[in-house]
């Protein structure tokens, strides 16, 4: 059916952020892929939101950006750590009382050489 068709495809444009684009038929859709084929690609940066966060939360945005960490858990550890830093330079035996098993990830990552 037309609308249920319709739906997926609005539902996948609205959950994933995937543009979905309509051509007339196959030779349309030929003529479209070739010029986009030409276009020049650019560098996107990892952090596409560019959004007027408040001090807080560009804090909380940064913790969120580790593996497994979310809102919830981002709070956590800024309660006790307090700072950026602090939870950075903290050993992984006290983020551990506070993120469990996360922990070990959230090491690994702040060692990681690039």
């Amino acid at each position: 059916h037309p609308n249920s068709v319709r739906g997926f495809l609005l539902s996948i444009l609205l959950k994933y952020k995937v543009p979905i684009i309509f051509t007339k038929n196959y030779q349309d859709t030929a003529k479209f892929l070739s010029v986009l084929s030409r276009k020049k690609p650019r560098e996107i940066p990892l952090n596409v939101n560019k959004k007027n966060l408040s001090k807080k939360e560009r804090v909380q945005f940064i913790i969120e950006g580790f593996p497994g960490i979310g809102p919830k858990t981002a709070i956590k550890l800024l309660k006790k750590f307090r700072t950026v830093k602090n939870i950075v330079n903290a050993p992984e035996s006290e983020l551990r009382e506070v993120i469990g098993k996360k922990s070990e990830i959230v090491k690994k990552i702040i060692e990681q050489k690039y």
